[in-house]
């Protein structure tokens, strides 16, 4: 990569990138990079960069997923490069030294001034020197006023399978950010009062498995965008249960739905408690021709078709001309459709 040749980007996703000299040699490229995001940086190229170039970058946000690099390694591309940096997404195993709170107390003071989000996630197996005890009285220091006052909070879970010598260290999601993942036990209840948890300035709010959502001690009280990637089965009689106790379903404006066998059964009862949703999104459509016939007599339908706002639906998937005519009828409002349909449907679909 020539050095003297720059580029005008300014937001930057990659893949994967091996080395931190490729990732040195990529910044002196792109001096107005201002967001960065990379799945895997791999530590291949375990050669002491001596020489840092001299770049005036502009980066405030920066994500990135670690392999094979140490924080010995790390922390130069901290020094030289983070400056300005507002917001830092990383995620780091085996080293210890990442588990170091007081050092990345000074790492921030020192080279990250103006970071005001501090997502860290650190997985790390245990061995004889380095049990669950060892690592509880590492984990302890990050709840130092350093942490708190900056609402930077973390939690530690253990496998509960037998012989799964392993943990994960990982940030509990700020209440200043508009976007939270529920992925997995980390956001469940494990007190015995069963408190919840309101995180008022989330926007939205992605569901990503049946286990994130069963006993979730989080509620999002001002969320108008759901999204739900679940492919396990969800009961329909307990579906606006279930997610009533997370978000509150009038409030939805958005909904997107990523999963390959959610039924329509399931969507209609989701939209009868949203009236408010104007924007749905939908991977693919599971439904048979027994249900089209009885969904359209069916008054819960009637009662969505009524009184919903629908001016906005996409679905992804191929399209029957039957399944077009019951999207027309159940969301009579709508304004923009993006759907995918054969050409002996293209002309039927479109007169409908």
């Amino acid at each position: 990569m020539a050095t003297h040749e720059t580029s005008p980007i300014e937001y930057l996703f990659i893949a994967q990138l091996a080395g931190l000299k490729q990732f040195t040699n990529l910044l002196s490229y792109v001096p107005h990079l201002c967001r960065l995001s990379i799945d895997h940086l791999h530590g291949y190229d375990h050669k002491k960069i001596q020489v840092f170039p001299k770049v005036f970058n502009k980066l405030t946000h920066v994500s990135l997923r670690l392999d094979y690099i140490t924080l010995d390694e790390f922390e130069p591309i901290i020094r030289h490069f983070f400056h300005h940096l507002q917001v830092l997404r990383i995620s780091t195993g085996d080293d210890l030294a990442y588990l170091n709170a007081n050092r990345w107390q000074q790492i921030i003071l020192s080279h990250m001034i103006h970071l005001h989000i501090f997502d860290f996630q650190h997985s790390y197996n245990f061995t004889v020197y380095h049990n669950q005890a060892f690592f509880s009285s590492l984990i302890k220091h990050f709840t130092s006023s350093f942490w708190i006052e900056r609402e930077w909070y973390f939690a530690n879970q253990y496998p509960s399978g037998d012989g799964l010598n392993c943990g994960i260290f990982y940030s509990i999601q700020s209440c200043r950010r508009t976007d939270y993942i529920l992925s997995s036990q980390h956001d469940q209840i494990d007190d015995k009062n069963h408190t919840t948890n309101d995180f008022p300035l989330v926007r939205h709010v992605h569901i990503q498995n049946q286990s994130a959502i069963d006993n979730c001690s989080i509620y999002f009280s001002n969320a108008d965008e759901l999204t739900i990637s679940d492919n396990e089965y969800i009961p329909c009689d307990s579906i606006t249960t279930i997610l009533n106790r997370i978000v509150l379903l009038e409030k939805l404006q958005k909904i997107i739905i990523n999963c390959e066998h959610f039924s329509f059964d399931i969507v209609v009862k989701i939209l009868c408690s949203t009236p408010n949703c104007s924007k749905l999104i939908l991977h693919s459509l599971l439904l048979n021709e027994i249900d089209g016939v009885s969904l359209k007599d069916n008054s819960l339908f009637q009662v969505i078709s009524n009184k919903n706002k629908m001016k906005d639906l996409t679905v992804k998937s191929m399209c029957t001309f039957e399944e077009v005519k019951l999207f027309v009828k159940l969301c009579p409002h709508v304004q923009h459709l993006s759907i995918k349909v054969s050409q002996d449907n293209f002309i039927s679909t479109i007169k409908c």
